[in-house]
């Protein structure tokens, strides 16, 4: 009976905490999502670059599932491919800084591809 109540226990602490990464997860996604066109718009994108990397970042992100779905049955490592989909999705968000900062600081004009590469990084996963 000891067992049983230690293994519940522990259940819920892994539900709590994944539900907690996955709110902050979510924090991220979504607030990216929010500003991805005004935040692209400020960098001087066109809008219709803005529809090119919001279209092209889905449709990368359809096909990643579906191939990341197929490694994740036939390795059967869920947890590890879930926990780096997780620490992906809540950094490349916060990554676009230093790197703006880094075509900011040296002068290179590249900051709307680097800006493109991370947020579909951040929509596929």
């Amino acid at each position: 009976m000891e067992q049983g109540v230690s293994s519940k226990s522990s259940a819920l602490r892994f539900v709590i905490i994944l539900g907690i990464v996955s709110m902050c997860a979510d924090a991220t996604y979504e607030g990216a999502r929010s500003i991805t066109g005004a935040y692209l718009g400020i960098l001087g994108a066109s809008g219709s670059v803005v529809g090119l990397v919001a279209g092209f970042g889905e449709l990368i992100g359809y096909c990643f599932r579906l191939v990341i779905g197929y490694l994740s049955d036939s390795s059967r490592q869920y947890w590890k491919i879930t926990t780096l989909g997780y620490f992906i999705n809540t950094a490349a968000v916060p990554l676009l800084a230093p790197f703006q900062f880094y075509c900011w600081l040296t002068g290179k004009h590249k900051s709307k591809i680097i800006t493109s590469i991370f947020l579909a990084i951040e929509k596929n996963w």
